[in-house]
């Protein structure tokens, strides 16, 4: 994938990487946005994955934290976009920042 970005874009592997590095800490920071809480602009959305991610910390969850994180990510990232903060939209409008949100919530910044 990065030497087709190098051949496609004319460019370094390392301006390449730079910008991988700038994606992903973009979407480290919607995640952490949206679960400190956030709302829309019109005030019809926002505050689900603070929600999600107490009642994660609770420990009440019938399905356990691991798979709970990930969708909290994923609302996370979706409650951001709504409120017209900066995601990394790329490639899948923002869902594969979700994934790799829930490892790094699980991992605690082991990256």
């Amino acid at each position: 994938m990065i030497e087709q970005e190098i051949e496609l874009n004319g460019v370094k592997r390392s301006a390449v990487e730079k910008l991988m590095k700038r994606n992903l800490n973009v979407m480290m920071q919607a995640v952490d946005e949206g679960l400190a809480g956030v709302s829309s602009k019109t005030g019809l959305t926002g505050g689900d994955a603070k929600k999600l991610q107490e009642y994660i910390n609770s420990g009440k969850s019938i399905t356990g934290s691991d798979f709970l994180n990930g969708v909290a990510a994923a609302i996370a990232t979706n409650e951001v976009n709504a409120s017209l903060g900066l995601i990394c939209a790329t490639p899948t409008a923002g869902s594969a920042g979700s994934y790799r949100m829930y490892s790094r919530i699980k991992k605690k910044n082991s990256i």
